[in-house]
């Protein structure tokens, strides 16, 4: 082989491990189009709220939550780092707390609505944010699991062990949030906070790599803007 054909095969070579590797770097999405977005069962649209141009989303059913998934995005180890805000639809029903959040680790299932079996969720409750008794406040982030541990199981189970207060948490204004996932093991982060307002040691699916999207739940609605998903 040539010196100039040994140099284009090293160039080749390069460029095929760079490939490989693109699935271990930094996903970022600006969110600044629905092009990145599979609504499922919910209302979506781009503009700018409170100086962030943001996706809004809208849950209009009164159910456990309803997803938007981000095209591509996908994770088993890694941390999610989003902004959010989020409101009760106009004329809710008093306790509806404008919930929205992120799902991760979705597992793909086409004979499900919405195309998933299960997933990992945490989420926040930003009306609980202005609570001023203690046991309210003490609802405002939320970690669940679809479908079999909603957030009603695990307060029955296990009261106060999968929630927990965060600070700034209020409706309608943006909360930066960020949730590191190890294996079973997730941290949840709110704000510019340096220790974890949640820890929650036993996730309760099977560590497995899967989809990453939004997670907006009954009567509802929310803005996202600045995805950035980084893997471990």
């Amino acid at each position: 082989m040539s010196p100039k054909q040994l140099l284009c095969a090293m160039t080749i070579l390069a460029a095929g491990c760079s490939s490989i590797g693109e699935d271990r770097r930094v996903q970022t999405y600006p969110l600044d189009s629905l092009k990145d977005l599979k609504l499922i069962a919910m209302t979506g649209k781009v503009e700018t709220f409170k100086g962030k141009t943001a996706v809004r989303i809208g849950n209009h059913t009164f159910d456990l939550g309803h997803l938007a998934v981000v095209n591509g995005a996908h994770l088993r180890n890694g941390t999610i780092d989003v902004d959010i805000a989020s409101q009760p639809n106009p004329g809710a029903p008093i306790g509806v707390d404008g919930f929205a959040g992120v799902f991760f680790r979705a597992v793909n299932d086409e004979n499900v609505f919405g195309g998933f079996s299960s997933y990992e969720y945490f989420y926040l409750r930003a009306t609980d944010g202005r609570a001023k008794d203690k046991e309210t406040a003490g609802h405002v982030v939320q970690y669940a699991s679809f479908p079999k541990f909603p957030w009603f199981w695990l307060r029955q189970q296990w009261p106060g062990k999968y929630e927990a207060h965060a600070n700034g948490v209020d409706v309608a204004v943006w909360t930066h949030m960020k949730i590191q996932i190890h294996e079973r093991q997730a941290k949840f982060f709110v704000g510019d906070m340096k220790e974890p307002c949640l820890v929650v040691n036993d996730l309760k699916q099977e560590p497995t790599d899967g989809p990453v999207g939004f997670w907006v739940g009954t009567d509802s609605e929310a803005w996202f803007a600045n995805l950035v998903i980084t893997p471990e």
